[in-house]
C-alpha cells in the first residue's frame, strides 16, 4: 500500500543465540513499526555489522521526550506519526525485554530521514 522500498546491507553477520520464537516476535515488531510509521514511497534499511543490527525507516522523527519513553509499557507517543489507534504501546516494551533476556540492548534514535533502531550485543 505504501510502496516502501526495503534494502538489506550485510557488512558482517549478526548472530544471536536464544529463543527463536521470542526473537522472531521482536524482529517482527521492529519491521512492523518501520512499515506502520513510514511514509508513502518511503524506505526501510536493515543492516547488520559486527555486534549490531540496524533498522531505519523514513518518516516523521520523534521528540526527545518520546524517544526517552518509547520503551515504556503502554506508551504510544505522537498519534500523528502513524496509524491512529492501531498501536497499544506494548511492542517496543516487549522488544526491549526480549533483547535484554538475550544479553542485548536496543537504542531508538532519530536518523537522517526518520527513525533508527539499533540492536547491540
Amino acid at each position: 500500500e505504501k510502496n516502501i522500498q526495503v534494502q538489506y546491507e550485510e557488512k558482517a553477520d549478526f548472530l544471536v543465540e536464544g529463543d527463536r520464537e521470542y526473537l522472531e516476535k521482536a524482529v517482527f515488531n521492529l519491521i512492523s513499526n518501520a512499515v506502520d510509521y513510514n511514509v508513502l514511497d518511503g524506505r526501510i534499511l536493515v543492516g547488520t555489522e559486527a555486534g549490531q543490527c540496524v533498522i531505519e525507516n523514513t518518516g516523521k522523527q520523534m521528540e526527545e521526550d518520546e524517544l526517552l519513553h518509547a520503551f515504556d509499557l503502554f506508551f504510544t507517543g505522537d498519534k500523528s506519526r502513524g496509524k491512529k489507534g492501531n498501536h497499544m504501546g506494548i511492542g517496543l516494551f516487549l522488544v526491549k525485554k526480549i533483547a535484554e533476556l538475550h544479553g542485548m540492548r536496543v537504542i531508538l534514535e532519530n536518523g537522517a530521514d526518520g527513525i533508527r533502531v539499533v540492536v547491540k550485543k
